[in-house]
């Protein structure tokens, strides 16, 4: 496969996916805000530190209302961290993969841009966000669902599984993260703790299967639940062992023979989850976050050195895609 048409498949699922993270965690910190208004303005900063928005945010806001914030990240166009950025990025990229992906998966994230550009044209599109932010969690599910429904299984495939999962962990270790290192939470679950943990398990999916598993939310079970449980579909773990999965099956590495620099990175970051501590301490939870942080980004480099710059410039030398996730 053509590099530029791996990377642009790479980047296409990980905008994708980005996309739909916002849209959960803004859906997630608007039904909070109306059951605790006093912590409204908390929580609305909590998520733009998440996505990694808030200098953004405060250098073109001089106050933070939930107005602001819910148009800011859905519809901004400076900013490459927007809903409307993200499917316009992804848009961006399908357009140039038209060759190597389904009609109908490039007809699915053209649907979902144009969506996003009437809202941006039309003054009251957000005056029900849960309307707007309903339509984009649906279109990036219907993406994944034609992804592995109408495209052949094979490197082009992986190719976008890969991007997904590498997003996917990146944005549950920033809301993490944002939720663990915000005020001071005890070790032992207290009452007053429950809105923020619920909150955070809604912004990921994960509510009613935690609840399934542990049944009362405890700050420790939240945190192995979205670290290392190995059965949770956006668990830290599950994604970086099935992006492994995805990358040994591009590579296609004999056993035996030595590992492209990105294999042996992904995993072993990988590893430290699949094979450590099942009931991580809040010691233990921080050094895994910094870890992950430090090794996806190794893992990111790593790809485009095997895969989208071979033979061509390095990185730095070459052509940037539409943005970085999250600044990264």
């Amino acid at each position: 496969m053509l590099s530029r048409y791996a990377e642009s498949l790479y980047w296409m699922a990980r905008y994708v996916e980005r996309a739909e993270n916002a849209a959960r965690f803004v859906d997630v910190a608007g039904s909070l805000a109306i059951d605790e208004p006093e912590r409204a303005i908390e929580r609305w900063r909590l998520v733009l530190s998440a996505l990694g928005e808030l200098e953004r945010f405060d250098a073109m806001h001089a106050e933070t209302t939930e107005r602001a914030v819910i148009r800011f990240l859905c519809l901004e166009r400076t900013s490459p961290n927007s809903i409307f950025s993200c499917l316009l990025a992804a848009r961006e990229n399908a357009r140039g993969i038209r060759p190597v992906i389904s009609s109908e998966l490039w007809e699915q994230v053209n649907r979902a841009f144009l969506f996003a550009h009437r809202a941006s044209q039309e003054p009251g599109a957000l005056d029900v966000p849960n309307v707007f932010l309903g339509a984009v969690k649906r279109d990036a599910h219907l993406f994944w669902g034609l992804h592995d429904g109408t495209m052949t299984h094979g490197e082009g495939w992986h190719f976008a599984r890969l991007g997904g999962l590498m997003e996917r962990a990146d944005q549950i270790a920033r809301i993490l993260a944002a939720y663990v290192g915000h005020g001071e939470l005890a070790s032992e679950f207290v009452e007053e703790h429950e809105p923020r943990l619920g909150a955070l398990l809604k912004s990921v999916s994960g509510f009613e299967m935690y609840r399934k598993r542990f049944g009362r939310i405890r700050d420790a079970h939240v945190n192995a639940f979205l670290l290392v449980d190995p059965e949770f579909p956006r668990s830290v773990r599950h994604c970086l062992t099935t992006a492994h999965a995805s990358l040994r099956a591009i590579g296609g590495t004999p056993l035996g023979m030595d590992l492209r620099g990105s294999e042996r990175r992904l995993g072993r970051l990988a590893a430290s989850f699949e094979y450590g501590d099942p009931a991580p301490s809040r010691k233990e939870v921080f050094r895994l976050l910094s870890k992950l942080q430090n090794g996806l980004d190794a893992v990111h480099t790593a790809l485009g050195q095997d895969f989208f710059y071979a033979d061509e410039a390095s990185p730095e030398e070459s052509a940037a895609p539409p943005s970085a996730p999250n600044d990264a």
